[in-house]
């Protein structure tokens, strides 16, 4: 006989010690299996975890390329702006073919763009919560949330600064003409 028609049967004749045993044994075995799925989850939980946090470090290490990068270009802008200054101002004898290349590298811009793959999967999946140390967890949202401001800002300055105020005019006026390369 079946286990649901054994357990009529022992409905029917009153059997009340072995209709508790075996809906106690019912209970147990779905405790048991919940427990063993909760496991389960947790230790995919945990793997997923670290793929993430594997992934958010090899996104942060190319950010860091990009940005020693953009510090580089930012440099040479730098030290190109002192040049032609110093070259308007005669200050310096400095020849006009190495002013002019000066020039006309003030009117490029690099536009800055970091790698947010992971953090962009983490939100759009939900998994941001598999994180479990809170505290990580807030300092990853306030890093990409602090990067967002700051290349809009930087990409808003260039256009601004760069674009319209310097690149534009120069051109314009035939004083520079773009050197690509």
């Amino acid at each position: 006989m079946n286990p649901v028609g054994r357990f009529a049967a022992a409905l029917r004749e009153r059997r009340w010690a072995q209709v508790l045993i075996e809906l106690a044994l019912l209970i147990a075995g779905i405790l048991v299996a919940l427990a063993v799925d909760g496991w389960i989850e947790d230790r995919r939980d945990a793997r997923l975890e670290q793929e993430y946090l594997g992934r958010l470090e090899r996104d942060l290490d190319q950010n860091l390329d990009i940005l020693n990068e953009f510090v580089e270009f930012e440099g040479r802008q730098v030290a190109d702006g002192v040049l032609v200054y110093r070259a308007l101002r005669g200050a310096d004898a400095i020849d006009h073919e190495t002013v002019a290349e000066a020039i006309s590298h003030l009117t490029h811009r690099r536009t800055l763009r970091l790698v947010r793959a992971t953090y962009e999967d983490l939100l759009s999946t939900g998994n941001l919560g598999l994180i479990r140390d809170a505290a990580l967890r807030d300092t990853i949202v306030k890093l990409y949330e602090e990067t967002d401001r700051t290349t809009t800002l930087v990409d808003r300055n260039n256009q601004q600064l760069v674009d319209q105020l310097f690149t534009l005019p120069m051109v314009d006026s035939g004083l520079v003409a773009p050197r690509f390369g």
